[in-house]
């Protein structure tokens, strides 16, 4: 429980180039192997960077379902930051929800091929996660896929999928395609090998690293029901809390048959007044307060 409760993302932080400036865009990835495949960059509405990336006037080509419809890209950028700051994390991540986002009017480049890419502001990106920038993979990741179909984006396999495949996008393993350069080639690695690949010859460019990144997964406080969240502290017979020591991690909760709601049942409890008058008084009826104990407690100092 304690380890799913910090999520661990393994992977590299990768750096884009920005066309025509100084400003870098630096993203995380889980799946550096597929960097051949990103055909665009989305970065969170929040991310400081945005400012920097929108121009005056929209670039020459830019398509009219890329600009929200307005009439320059600040107007555009501005407008979206709007409606995204009225919604939560959770309706930003919603499962389903359709995708949204506004073109930035900049372009990065994917430090692999040297491809210009579109930058998209996105409200599905949260600055909270990695960078708060993405490289999106539409073959390879299905919100991406979504985004890239709705605006119409490139979208290039970097992963064989399994013969007859007929899906989207494929997020299994497989050997990787279309991902090769002058310098390094991925192309038929298995996906453990070709992200070993990549990150040394991107370190080796001084384009990116290896990185590991840890998330507080907020949501599972809501889903503990009976025992609360997974804080490592339990209490001893006093009451009193007690956090436990490193070498009995992680809490081990106790075995419960039944998990359904229950009410305790009220008890009469009583003391003599006094040995000599033998009179006894009702101290009236208490509800019991349960309390989260553990099978294992420390030895109190």
């Amino acid at each position: 429980m304690q380890r799913n409760w910090i999520g661990r993302s393994e992977g590299a932080r990768v750096r884009f180039g920005v066309a025509g400036g100084d400003t870098g865009i630096e993203v995380f990835t889980t799946r550096p192997d597929t960097l051949f495949g990103a055909t665009f960059v989305v970065v969170a509405p929040e991310h400081p960077l945005v400012d920097d990336l929108v121009p005056a006037a929209w670039p020459d080509g830019t398509r009219d379902a890329w600009t929200g419809g307005a009439a320059t890209p600040r107007e555009a950028v501005a407008a979206y930051r709007a409606q995204a700051a009225a919604k939560s994390d959770l309706e930003r991540q919603a499962e389903g929800r359709e995708k949204t986002g506004v073109f930035t009017g900049s372009f990065a480049v994917n430090p692999v091929n040297e491809a210009q890419v579109p930058v998209f502001v996105a409200d599905y990106v949260l600055t909270g996660y990695g960078t708060g920038a993405i490289m999106a993979v539409p073959a390879q990741d299905e919100r991406d896929w979504e985004f890239a179909a709705k605006y119409d984006l490139p979208i290039v396999r970097t992963v064989q999928p399994p013969e007859g495949w007929e899906g989207d996008a494929f997020t299994g393993d497989g050997p990787a395609v279309n991902s090769s350069n002058d310098e390094v080639s991925l192309d038929g690695l298995p996906v453990a090998e070709a992200k070993r690949t990549i990150v040394e010859w991107l370190q080796r460019k001084g384009s990116g690293e290896g990185t590991v990144t840890y998330r507080l997964r907020d949501w599972l406080f809501s889903r503990q029901r009976y025992w609360g969240e997974p804080f490592p502290v339990v209490y001893d017979e006093d009451g009193a809390p007690v956090a436990l020591p490193e070498s009995m991690l992680p809490v081990t909760l106790p075995e419960v048959d039944d998990y359904s709601p229950q009410q305790a049942r009220p008890r009469r409890r009583h003391l003599r007044a006094g040995a000599a008058a033998g009179s006894r008084h009702r101290l009236g009826r208490r509800r019991a307060r349960p309390r989260r104990r553990s099978a294992h407690l420390p030895p109190r100092a």
